[in-house]
């Protein structure tokens, strides 16, 4: 009997569009509550988070943010 291996497929929440505000010689990006939450965010603690670029064997880019210290650990 073969072994099945299940593909998961990514589960990708659209956002929309936001624009890099200047901040001296950085640029921010503001995040939505939505978003945070989703990660386990809770307002009572300072969360931080791990900061990645990612490079695809395509050549695409995009950055991946990973939550560090949320409320509930099995949520990040």
């Amino acid at each position: 009997m073969k072994d099945k291996i299940q593909k998961i497929e990514k589960n990708v929440i659209d956002l929309g569009i936001r624009s890099l505000n200047r901040q001296h010689t950085n640029r921010t990006l503001v995040i939505p509550k939505f978003a945070l939450l989703a990660c386990g965010y809770r307002a009572e603690k300072k969360m931080t988070v791990e900061v990645k670029l990612v490079i695809e064997s395509d050549g695409s880019k995009f950055i991946k943010l990973v939550p560090q210290n949320c409320g509930d650990k099995k949520q990040c």
